[in-house]
């Protein structure tokens, strides 16, 4: 009897401490459930929030134009960072940058044909930074919608080949980090070319010579010496009320330009940033704005820093 009475008692023991882990994951898995939602909740305030810090920066930029301000420069009110706001169980902070005052990689093919003048600047760019100019033949080959690769450029046949294998996008570039996908860009050379390109949806959008960097000032007209780049950029604090007042400056320096096509002095695109805390979380996102007459309008909304 006293051999069943031991098994009894173990299998009572072994009972109590499966039913107390089963307890436990229960009350374990109700947590991470409360944990998740909780999450979420703050996840779709953030969302919201960093909604409304769009409407505040429509709010910004139309109030500066009432005010008589048409350029957009370093020194625009818009420019300067938002400090951070209390909201309820935490914090919001957000910035506007100017997104016009860069290359946009989309302007190198335009309705369905390479555009000269894009393709030129780009290489040039290229030159100034040291890197090979094969990168604008396969960053052409990545938009256009044929299967013919540029000289140095690179199609699907290419791309197939590679492991794994994927296809050219036959597409404009969504984001400029797109460029990593093409076989000359490596984390080297996309570091280098990180602060002087973009990819914007509209490839005819002018780019902002007040937020321009020397290099690409450079890159837009071969008679643009580094020289007089650096004098324009002002170290990063260019304010040319207009495409006029840059060319006089350009002048006063000997260098005689008639125009600068694909330029001005407006921000038409616009990254907005949103940092928040909420109970101890961070969350960021970004969107790409493009002033749409009065209004801001968004093109995509990405969470993190783009």
């Amino acid at each position: 009897m006293r051999p069943r009475r031991g098994i009894a008692l173990l299998v009572a023991i072994l009972a109590v401490a499966l039913a107390s882990l089963m307890l436990a994951g229960i009350l374990t898995g109700g947590e991470d459930a409360r944990a998740r939602l909780a999450h979420a909740l703050r996840a779709e305030q953030a969302w919201h929030l960093a909604l409304g810090l769009e409407r505040w920066a429509e709010l910004s930029m139309a109030r500066e134009r009432d005010d008589g301000r048409d350029h957009d420069s370093p020194l625009s009110p818009w420019f300067q960072p938002l400090p951070g706001l209390p909201v309820p169980g935490g914090e919001i902070a957000g910035r506007l940058f100017d997104a016009s005052g860069c290359f946009n990689l989309n302007a190198l093919v335009q309705g369905g044909q390479v555009d000269g003048l894009a393709r030129a600047r780009f290489e040039r760019l290229l030159d100034l930074l040291g890197l090979p100019r094969v990168i604008a033949a396969q960053a052409i080959d990545w938009i256009d919608p044929d299967q013919v690769p540029e000289v140095g450029g690179a199609e699907d046949l290419y791309y197939l080949g590679m492991n794994p294998p994927r296809r050219a996008a036959n597409q404009p570039f969504v984001l400029a980090s797109e460029l990593q996908l093409l076989p000359s860009v490596d984390e080297a050379a996309y570091a280098r070319l990180r602060p002087h390109v973009c990819a914007l949806p509209d490839p005819a959008a002018p780019i902002n010579l007040n937020f321009a960097t020397p290099e690409l000032l450079m890159a837009l007209d071969p008679a643009i010496d580094r020289a007089a780049a650096e004098a324009l950029h002002r170290e990063g604090r260019a304010d040319y009320a207009s495409l006029e007042d840059f060319l006089r400056a350009l002048a006063e320096r000997g260098i005689s330009l008639l125009a600068l096509p694909g330029t001005s002095v407006e921000s038409r695109f616009l990254l907005a940033q949103a940092e928040l805390r909420l109970d101890g979380i961070p969350f960021a996102w970004t969107a790409l704005l493009e002033r749409d007459g009065a209004r801001l309008r968004a093109h995509w909304r990405l969470p993190g820093r783009r």
